[in-house]
């Protein structure tokens, strides 16, 4: 296959690449920095291997993703592609990381790099033959599109914040975002929306910044614990984006999340045993909004989300439990033995 990837260089858009280049595929990434693409995919680790090794594996030199310049006032992808065409799919990755203290710039900034890559994505589409374009189109989202509100929160101590605040900031723009991509409709290309969770990554992501405090012994149960978290292992990230990829019969809404949603306080404690770690030190919901304001929500509001479009395709997953996940994730990698002298 051949595959467009806007965003390419973000942690997904790096383990994708890996991916399918692995498997012989071509892919062409829509970049603003062409001298990057080598080199971050040769930065990101193989998902889920327990081996170290360099991306050009034993001896034998893999092509990377072609660069192809876009977002710049000078830059014609369109010629780029046309040479490699036809083109299987497009995956657009691309938009502002949403870490960080959500200030009213970062929130504008989060919300416009979306919509302004996902338009000149589809124009750049838009303006190449019918018979070259890309038969569908993957867009990332998020589970806040959706906007589950867990059984807990009718209980619990921020219920009546959760029922006061309504529609979040991130429900807000997953949901522009993904009306901004449904126009990929009107060119005939079959539209898959990437409803993520939290993605669980050694090497970047929201993982690492969960599992340091427990490394130095500071670990505990924010905001009471009672949260839902919706996760999901960058092995299967990939997984569930290549079956998108392959099987015509996913349209729509495709969540992202491993088949067993924790608690905060279960995965806490998970990583805690893991570790060997006292699982002892709470951190409350008026400490995480004086420290990230409204990104603290991410924390204390619940999202228990299924995998329902996977699982009725069959798709098996690799790391279905966080017990799975953190054997994989927290244990050190092997270094790969070299040849026989």
């Amino acid at each position: 296959m051949r595959i467009v990837i806007a965003g390419g260089s973000g942690l997904i858009g790096r383990n994708l690449t890996r991916s399918l280049l692995e498997d012989g595929h071509t892919v062409l990434w829509l970049t603003r920095n062409p001298r990057l693409s080598d080199r971050a995919v040769i930065a990101a680790p193989p998902p889920a291997e327990r081996t170290t090794r360099s991306f050009s594996g034993s001896g034998a030199s893999r092509p990377g993703p072609i660069p192809v310049s876009w977002l710049a006032a000078d830059a014609r992808p369109e010629d780029e592609l046309e040479r490699h065409a036809p083109l299987d799919a497009a995956v657009n990755l691309a938009g502002t990381p949403i870490d960080g203290r959500w200030t009213p710039a970062k929130k504008r900034h989060i919300l416009e790099s979306r919509l302004r890559a996902t338009a000149v994505l589809l124009e750049l589409l838009a303006r190449l033959p019918a018979e070259a374009r890309p038969r569908v189109l993957i867009s990332a989202s998020a589970v806040e599109a959706r906007l589950p509100v867990p059984p807990e929160a009718e209980t619990g101590p921020t219920a009546a914040v959760l029922r006061e605040r309504g529609l979040s900031f991130l429900a807000a723009v997953t949901r522009r975002w993904e009306t901004a991509a449904g126009r990929a409709e009107a060119l005939g290309l079959r539209t898959v929306f990437a409803r993520f969770g939290v993605v669980f990554a050694r090497e970047g992501g929201a993982f690492p910044r969960l599992v340091l405090p427990y490394r130095l012994f500071a670990g505990g149960p924010i905001a009471g614990g009672w949260a839902w978290v919706s996760w999901v292992h960058i092995a299967d990230v990939v997984g569930l984006i290549r079956l998108a990829l392959e099987d015509a019969t996913v349209v729509g809404p495709l969540h992202v999340t491993a088949p067993n949603p924790a608690t905060m306080d279960a995965i806490g404690r998970a990583v805690a045993a893991r570790l060997r770690r006292p699982h002892w030190l709470p951190v409350p919901a008026f400490a995480l909004r004086l420290a990230l304001g409204e990104m603290s929500d991410l924390l204390i509001r619940g999202h228990r989300v299924l995998p329902e479009e996977a699982l009725a395709r069959g798709y098996a997953f690799r790391f279905p439990t966080v017990e799975t996940a953190l054997q994989d994730l927290l244990s050190p990698p092997k270094a790969e033995s070299g040849p026989p002298a």
